[in-house]
């Protein structure tokens, strides 16, 4: 519940902004960690991230 309350939003908009490199990149290891761990859990989560990645 705590990923999807408060990690989710902060990374959505991380992701969305492309414009620091350093954060992007840490960004999408906590994407990896998640989707890695946790997929199964936050499906639609997983979703919308995978969406955010291609």
């Amino acid at each position: 519940m705590l990923l999807q309350h408060h990690l989710r939003p902060l990374i959505l908009k991380s992701l969305s902004d492309r414009h620091v490199f350093p954060l992007t990149l840490r960004c999408t290891r906590v994407v990896f960690l998640i989707l890695k761990q946790f997929s199964f859990e936050l499906e639609t989560e997983a979703e919308i991230f995978l969406m955010l990645l291609i």
